[in-house]
């Protein structure tokens, strides 16, 4: 009897993660980027939520279900989020190993180190939403002048100041010239478009998720449904235990069911008891 209530017990509970199963489609990301992750999944009517990583702190992993994360995933791809982790200065710049580096080597680790903060500051301009930077200062020939190549891709509608942002190159750079620097701009992809989709307000659900507002309702509605469906499926499974459990009473040797639900061999008692009065009843007459 208690191995077929854990039974249906485990039964429930398998249900009900099996409905609340999820994966995460990208891990140890930031708050920005988690947010830009859940902003375009939910242009695409894909929930997710973030989940607040247990290690380094302001690390977030994003999170769907398990049906949505071929979809998920093949949206972030096209996208290219997220985005690939690049070393920071420090990393470039900082002596690695016991053996020194040749250089070669050296020269263009300073070289990407440069191309790295470059590429932090036009991150930080509003009219850049993406860029890639290939700086040739050091690693290159005595008779090679210094060289840079910005591929962009901008915001706005508007094109920015190629003038300005050359001078930002030639500021960071040394010894290059406005003539080497080669810029491209592209522009913006539909979805970053201002007012186009705004990043959506989150809210706390369950206590540790964070989903978009406008989701809500749609998570709490399939988790009240879920929790619905398990509790009729409990109901089902303790009615049946119950019949269960009568039916093998009802089998059980020397009993079987009144009309008014006494065992029989109560009534046969009272039988005997019946008939030992009659008796006593004829000997007095």
């Amino acid at each position: 009897m208690r191995s077929l209530r854990a039974f249906i017990a485990c039964c429930c509970v398998s249900l009900l993660v099996s409905g609340c199963s999820s994966s995460p489609v990208a891990d140890d990301v930031s708050q920005r980027e988690a947010n830009e992750i859940v902003s375009a999944l939910d242009k695409h009517r894909i929930a997710a939520w973030l989940v607040k990583g247990r290690g380094s702190k302001g690390r977030y992993s994003v999170v769907v279900s398990s049906g949505d994360f071929a979809g998920a995933a093949g949206v972030l791809s096209s996208l290219g989020l997220p985005a690939e982790k690049k070393p920071s200065f420090q990393e470039l710049t900082g002596g690695g190993g016991i053996i020194p580096s040749s250089r070669e080597v050296e020269a263009l680790r300073l070289d990407r180190a440069t191309a790295q903060e470059l590429e932090d500051l036009f991150k930080s301009r509003s009219d850049i939403a993406s860029v890639n930077v290939i700086v040739r200062s050091h690693a290159r020939s005595r008779d090679e002048k210094p060289t840079a190549t910005v591929v962009a891709r901008r915001s706005t509608k508007a094109v920015p100041d190629l003038s300005e942002l050359r001078e930002i190159v030639r500021r960071s750079v040394p010894g290059i010239q406005i003539e080497d620097v080669f810029i491209s701009v592209s522009e913006p992809l539909p979805d970053e478009l201002p007012g186009a989709a705004s990043s959506p307000d989150l809210v706390s659900f369950l206590g540790f998720w964070r989903v978009p507002a406008e989701s809500h309702g749609g998570l709490v509605g399939f988790f009240a449904g879920l929790m619905a469906v398990t509790a009729v499926i409990a109901g089902l499974a303790g009615y049946l235990l119950g019949q269960f459990n009568w039916l093998n009473k009802l089998s059980a040797p020397g009993f079987s069911k009144s009309n008014r639900g006494v065992p029989m061999a109560r009534s046969v008692d009272r039988g005997l008891e019946t008939s030992e009065d009659e008796a006593e009843n004829v000997e007095l007459v």
